[in-house]
C-alpha cells in the first residue's frame, strides 16, 4: 500500500486537502471522474475565515492577487435603494469578501499542488470500497478500466 490517503473529487475541496497532504508529506492520491479542471464557476465568494485558512497553508498569495475585493452591497431595484451593507469584519486580516471564480480557484489550487509535486488523476471514477481485513479495497474505473486501490483503516 503506498495510498493512505484518497481524496476523490478534484474540486476546491479535495485540491486544497490534497495540499495539505502533499505539504505534510502524506501519502495520498486524487482522483477525478472528468477529463480537466471545470471550466465553468459554480463558487464565487471566499470569506475572510478560508482566506485565514488558506494563509496557513501557504496558497493566499495567488488568491489575493485575482481577487476583485468587496467591502460592501447595495441593493438597489428600479433605482430605489433597498439596503446597503457594509462589510468590514475588524476581527481579521482580510476585511472583504475575496470574489475569485471556482474554475479559478480550482487553477489556483492546481497549480499549488504541482509545485510540491502532486497531481490530479483525472478520468478516473470511484465505483465502490469495500473493508476487509483491516484494509479498504477501493475499486476505481480509469479510462474504461476497473482497477484497486488499497488503503489502510
Amino acid at each position: 500500500m503506498d495510498t493512505d490517503i484518497l481524496i476523490v473529487g478534484a474540486g476546491p475541496v479535495g485540491l486544497f486537502l490534497a495540499n495539505e497532504c502533499a505539504r505534510r508529506s502524506l501519502r495520498y492520491r486524487i482522483i477525478e471522474a472528468r477529463a480537466t479542471q471545470s471550466e465553468h464557476s459554480k463558487a464565487l465568494a471566499i470569506f475572510p475565515r478560508t482566506l485565514e485558512v488558506f494563509d496557513m497553508a501557504g496558497v493566499v498569495a495567488p488568491f489575493l492577487e485575482r481577487a476583485n475585493r468587496v467591502t460592501s452591497v447595495a441593493v438597489i431595484t428600479h433605482g430605489q435603494s433597498l439596503a446597503h451593507m457594509r462589510f468590514a469584519p475588524e476581527e481579521s486580516p482580510y476585511p472583504f469578501i475575496a470574489m475569485v471564480p471556482q474554475d479559478v480557484t480550482e487553477k489556483v489550487l492546481l497549480d499549488a499542488l504541482r509545485s510540491k509535486g502532486g497531481d490530479v488523476e483525472y478520468e478516473t471514477a470511484f465505483l465502490t470500497a469495500t473493508e476487509q481485513n483491516g484494509k479498504v479495497d477501493v475499486v476505481v474505473n480509469r479510462d474504461g478500466v476497473e482497477g484497486s486501490i488499497l488503503l489502510p483503516t
